[in-house]
């Protein structure tokens, strides 16, 4: 798996449900809370080796899951996206001319539409 927070906060969140309830635990603390492998050895009762294992179990699956479904993928492409339309739409209202009231309403359509797709993608 990546080394990445941002990444591993991504795919727990669209795939943490598929990983085992201990896997999970170990993966959110570790990632999550940044918690180091002894601490969470000592508090789930393991070794760090165990730890280290579940780890590497759950983070092999998380990228399994991502390389089968590509969902992590493809909402940063759809993020990416709609952050592109709001910039196009900034740049056409701010090279729109006072006299094409027409185009500036275009851009404020394509401003809304971009806002509303953020809105249902991430539950803004």
């Amino acid at each position: 798996m990546k080394n990445d927070t941002v990444t591993a906060a991504l795919l727990l969140d669209f795939y943490g449900d598929l990983l085992t309830g201990r896997q999970r635990e170990i993966f959110e603390l570790y990632h999550g809370q940044d918690l180091s492998l002894s601490e969470i050895a000592q508090d789930a009762g393991i070794t760090r080796q165990g730890v280290r294992d579940a780890l590497a179990r759950a983070g092999a699956a998380l990228d399994a899951y991502e390389d089968k479904l590509g969902l992590v993928a493809r909402f940063l492409r759809v993020r990416a996206a709609f952050a592109n339309m709001r910039g196009a739409a900034d740049t056409i209202s701010a090279l729109c001319a006072a006299d094409a009231p027409e185009i500036r309403t275009c851009a404020e359509t394509i401003a809304r539409t971009a806002a509303l797709c953020e809105e249902v993608l991430y539950g803004v």
